[in-house]
């Protein structure tokens, strides 16, 4: 299963998105989390091209207007 972050076409929500995700990516927690996460990926034999693009997008998604 595969979920996909879209963000919101009104300006508020739109806003309220992108705090969030920055927030999530400074959270200690959630980057421990994701660590987990890149690496039970990178087990399973994933190319790291891909792996590396899907961080990219993420993070380019989570803070451009702050």
């Amino acid at each position: 299963m595969h979920y996909r972050k879209v963000i919101p076409h009104t300006q508020g929500r739109s806003k309220f998105f992108r705090q969030t995700l920055c927030w999530l990516r400074e959270e200690k927690a959630m980057q421990a989390d994701r660590a987990r996460l890149t690496k039970a990926t990178l087990q399973r034999s994933m190319p790291c091209s891909k792996v590396l693009h899907l961080s990219a997008t993420i993070e380019e998604a989570s803070c451009e207007a702050r």
